[in-house]
């Protein structure tokens, strides 16, 4: 096994299709790019720390995966039904393969964020937390994300997934290749040549 397989699990409490994010300001998906640069600060954290040098130097291949989970399952109760971000509950949400890791800075002021919704979104809702070098984007250029349409998984698949706040990471190597196979093939099912890109959950209208 030349290439390291790295595979972070979480669990989503809401989703607008800003965090990640496959669509522009007018909530047009961008089939060729997906970005997730303001929910779990940790992971996008420790990509950038442990991996940001061997995924551009093709050594090794990240994977970010989000289940869709209740909004109590991180401690908030906004509601009295502990709504869930989803109508299908432990359903995958998007399965994205990271092709960089740059700070939310080379994010906002470069190229890549021209037009798209997670950047108006910063800029608009969250000024005074946009522009920050010590947060990172994760880009992706090979993912589904299945929105509001999530996708069922197996039980099986599911155990590799927290029960409730933080993330899971899973590195593969010859002990756990085993173990490990549901999930890695979880991804190879989900992922194609053509990226899928399903309408958001609940896409907020942003003027």
């Amino acid at each position: 096994m030349d290439r390291k397989i790295v595979i972070y699990c979480y669990r989503m409490t809401h989703d607008y299709g800003i965090n990640p994010c496959a669509f522009t300001e007018k909530h047009e998906p961008t089939p060729d790019l997906l970005t997730e640069g303001g929910c779990m600060s940790r992971i996008r954290k420790g990509i950038y720390r442990e991996w940001r040098e061997k995924i551009r130097e093709e050594t090794a291949d990240v994977y970010l995966m989000a289940i869709a989970g209740h909004s109590r399952d991180n401690g908030r109760t906004r509601n009295k039904r502990g709504a869930f971000i989803s109508p299908k509950y432990q359903h995958l949400i998007f399965v994205a393969k990271i092709s960089d890791v740059i700070s939310r800075t080379d994010y906002l002021t470069g190229p890549l964020s021209l037009g798209r919704q997670d950047a108006l979104a910063y800029k608009k809702w969250w000024p005074n937390h946009g522009i920050d070098d010590s947060e990172y984007v994760l880009v992706s250029k090979k993912f589904s994300y299945f929105g509001k349409n999530p996708k069922e998984i197996s039980d099986e698949v599911l155990e590799f997934f927290p029960k409730g706040i933080g993330h899971r990471k899973w590195e593969v190597s010859r002990a756990n290749k085993d173990l490990l196979a549901p999930l890695i093939s979880t991804i190879k099912v989900n992922l194609s040549e053509i990226n899928h890109i399903e309408e958001a959950y609940h896409p907020q209208k942003l003027k």
